[in-house]
């Protein structure tokens, strides 16, 4: 039986509220029981094994616990995320995973400036959907150096249009997708991840 991924500690968004002012709690998060989605990032571990993580767009810290569950040999994760909830929300994640967990409050596009070289070999990218940010995302990615990227709803336009950009899908970057669901406000919606080798 696979054991699921601790968030019994994190801040809970409230998904009624929608003000950026105030942090716009009201975006959705990864179910962490979701067997597909645990497929997805165990079948990540089995081809990455990722020891030094990235991860754009934490929100409240779902995908980052599912992280430190299944990528056994992990050493460190730094997330980013401009959101205000997203700052608050990573202090019980710093409270629990300590020098093994960075939060920078920055977009990817300054990560460069921000972030020290250290051989990071995998990024989630799972950040504003909108054009230009995943183009933005993947070239932080390729500026760091990183081996690997996971990128989040790549049937979205805005996210699509970044991974073109990138010419990620010819199969030089050995393409792999990962479909699931994921039920956020009332509604059930596919969702596709892909996972690319830079």
């Amino acid at each position: 039986m696979i054991e699921l991924a601790d968030t019994s500690f994190l801040l809970v968004p409230n998904q009624n509220v929608h003000n950026p002012d105030i942090g716009r709690q009201g975006w959705g998060h990864v179910n962490t029981s979701d067997l597909e989605i645990i497929q997805i990032f165990t079948t990540v571990q089995e081809i990455v094994n990722p020891k030094k993580v990235i991860e754009i767009g934490m929100f409240a810290g779902h995908s980052t616990c599912m992280m430190f569950q299944y990528f056994y040999n992990v050493e460190k994760i730094v997330s980013i995320d401009p959101n205000l909830f997203s700052k608050r929300a990573s202090l019980p994640i710093k409270e629990k995973f300590g020098s093994k967990f960075q939060f920078l409050p920055t977009r990817s596009a300054n990560l460069k400036k921000v972030l020290p070289p250290d051989n990071y070999d995998f990024m989630f990218i799972d950040g504003n959907h909108n054009e230009p940010r995943p183009k933005e995302d993947i070239q932080s990615a390729k500026d760091l150096g990183v081996k690997w990227i996971l990128v989040d709803n790549v049937e979205l336009p805005g996210v699509r249009h970044g991974c073109l950009s990138h010419d990620l899908y010819n199969i030089d970057y050995q393409p792999k997708f990962f479909f699931y669901q994921n039920y956020h406000r009332g509604r059930l919606s596919p969702g596709i991840m892909g996972l690319f080798k830079l």
